[in-house]
């Protein structure tokens, strides 16, 4: 299983620059179903932002874990996406993080940074762990079942996500953290290991160990 990360020089920066970007994705889309009538292929700004918080039964590691985001994908009648993708924005404020998860089969997803820093976190909880500064232009592939996380630094940051599926809400959020209820899967769902992982007891020793190391880090 590979991921790929990446510093993309075509967009331009700036708010003009992320018109362009969103412009862009619209477009690429439009040319993929003639059906749908061409209003329905462009978002043509951003909606308004839902919060959501992890609610960590420790206090201190749910004040980290807010976020704002929102889903641009506009689906069809029947609750398909005229792409087979969907996509949106995310931000995170400073020192804020996205909680380690993943996504099980068929759900890949890319990252593609608008601002900010930091750092995304690969692999997290695992001999294989991989960190890489988050800086304008940064890609990240992040294959199916791959671990990722995102620690934001003093500017936070902002990135366009993106999945192979009909809407977010069809996409499974896979906690390794025991104290996080897992996200959009079904009744009585049947949890996979991530890429790395071959038994639960081990990763969650390390999701304890982190989170007592991170207690003891004043924030700057």
């Amino acid at each position: 299983m590979m991921f790929s990360i990446s510093a993309a020089s075509m967009w331009s920066s700036g708010r003009s620059g992320r018109s362009r970007m969103f412009t862009f994705i619209c477009i690429a889309s439009a040319g993929v179903s003639l059906t749908t009538a061409s209003e329905s292929f462009v978002a043509s700004s951003l909606r308004q932002w839902n919060f959501w918080e992890s609610m960590h039964a420790d206090r201190e590691t749910g004040e980290r874990q807010q976020l704002e985001w929102q889903e641009l994908t506009r689906a069809e009648a029947d609750g398909s996406s005229p792409t087979g993708l969907t996509g949106g924005v995310l931000r995170l404020g400073p020192y804020k993080q996205l909680p380690t998860h993943y996504h099980p089969e068929p759900f890949g997803e890319v990252y593609f940074f608008l601002r900010g820093s930091g750092s995304v976190k690969l692999h997290e909880f695992t001999p294989n762990e991989r960190s890489h500064a988050i800086f304008e232009g940064l890609h990240v592939n992040i294959p199916a079942g791959t671990l990722h996380g995102i620690e934001a630094g003093n500017d936070g940051c902002e990135f366009v996500w993106m999945f192979s599926g009909k809407q977010w809400k069809d996409i499974p959020y896979l906690y390794v953290d025991p104290q996080l209820a897992d996200r959009n899967t079904p009744e009585n769902y049947s949890k996979p290991f991530p890429v790395g992982v071959t038994e639960w007891g081990a990763i969650w020793r390390n999701v304890s160990w982190a989170r007592r190391q991170q207690k003891e880090i004043p924030e700057l």
